[in-house]
């Protein structure tokens, strides 16, 4: 019991002190429904995550990592990926390719597009490196062999 400057119970406290007790117990409650909310939320854009167009998709990817775009080759371009980042340049060619490719090929298809680094060897190792790194764009399919994430 609280107690009123002459010493006496101050009701009113009580009072708030119950209200108090309430909201925090409510808030408790919303936020346990909140996380599960959130759980159904990530179950059902999982779903449509797979079934998600071409399109959808590199929006999707291109959004998770900024700056890292997947291009669309200029056609008829004999240097499509000259202007590209490394990243740009790799999404690119997977994307193009429709299946995994092995870090060599990659890079071969790359300097055959006109990427600026022209040693094959230099490129793979490289490309090998940045391709760990961003696991939200790249995913292994294999020893070597790289795909777009999902």
């Amino acid at each position: 019991m609280a107690r009123g400057e002459n010493g006496e119970h101050d009701m009113a406290t009580d009072i708030h002190a119950a209200a108090l007790e309430q909201i925090n117990v409510e808030i408790q409650r919303l936020e346990s429904e909140l996380a599960i909310a959130k759980a159904v939320a990530n179950y059902h854009a999982a779903r449509v995550a797979k079934t998600e167009s071409a399109d959808t998709k590199r929006e999707r990817i291109s959004k998770a990592v900024g700056n890292v775009q997947i291009r669309e080759a200029t056609a008829g371009s004999e240097t499509p990926y000259a202007a590209m980042t490394q990243y740009e340049a790799a999404a690119t060619v997977l994307r193009n390719a429709g299946k995994p490719l092995k870090t060599g090929e990659i890079a071969d298809e790359m300097i055959s597009g006109g990427f600026p680094q022209t040693d094959r060897k230099k490129l793979s190792i490289s490309l090998f490196t940045s391709l760990l790194r961003k696991k939200d764009v790249f995913e292994k399919a294999g020893s070597g062999l790289w795909k777009l994430a999902n």
